[in-house]
């Protein structure tokens, strides 16, 4: 047996034995949030009703947001490129679709110093997979509050709807889809353009690392009952 593979062999060994000795709750804790979409869409929307939609105003009818995902703080090289970006160019908003931090509650506080005052420059975020990992999610609603959500931008000419979901776990679910639904379906005719913003593509078709084809929504969609999530231009 040559000396890499039996190499190989020892480090998977190694690893199997360390896996079996952890327990199991607590490193599958890592990976899983302890609430489900639907729970955590009626957390959020419990704290939209306290919480009125943001309405910014700005003066021209051509107008700038700035959007990124996945800091990943941690590190902040990638955020501090992203807010020095903001700092010199003319934005009205950040849009910020989720991985914002890896989920401790340290990185969060990290994240938090970092982002702007929102007086200053308003910033909307939303949950990624990696925010909810080490029980994430009650640090994300307690600093931040909801990850679904409208805002609005109204120039002279026209007002725009910028819509907010939860897809950190890979779905909308059953609740937050139906709600998504409801906005379209009651408040999009009243504005020029409407734009969805989410943290995994709901129009996946193939697997990939983190997300398998085949999700809740294309069934949905299958069956007739879905809406076309097309972002207008």
């Amino acid at each position: 047996m040559g000396h890499q593979l039996k190499t190989r062999i020892v480090l998977l060994l190694t690893f199997l034995i360390a896996f079996s000795a952890c327990e199991k709750a607590d490193f599958m804790g890592m990976f899983i949030s302890n609430e489900s979409v639907n729970q955590r869409f009626e957390q959020s929307i419990n704290w939209n009703t306290l919480h009125p939609f943001r309405e910014i105003v700005v003066l021209s009818d051509n107008y700038s947001i700035l959007s990124m995902s996945d800091s990943h703080v941690g590190g902040t090289a990638n955020l501090d490129t992203f807010l020095n970006i903001a700092k010199t160019t003319n934005v009205s908003a950040l849009i910020m679709v989720g991985d914002l931090t890896t989920g401790h509650a340290k990185d969060y506080a990290e994240f938090q110093q970092h982002i702007p005052n929102q007086d200053s420059l308003p910033s909307f975020l939303i949950v990624g997979n990696h925010d909810l990992y080490f029980d994430g999610w009650p640090e994300f609603y307690s600093r931040f509050g909801s990850s679904t959500y409208f805002f609005t931008i109204s120039t002279p000419s026209a007002t725009d709807l910028f819509i907010c979901l939860d897809t950190g776990g890979g779905t909308l679910g059953t609740k937050q889809l139906d709600w998504l639904k409801d906005v379209l379906q009651t408040m999009r005719p009243n504005y020029r353009r409407c734009i969805v913003f989410t943290h995994n593509n709901l129009f996946r078709f193939r697997r990939t690392f983190s997300t398998n084809p085949l999700v809740e929504e294309l069934h949905a969609s299958a069956l007739g009952s879905s809406i076309v999530l097309k972002s207008e231009i």
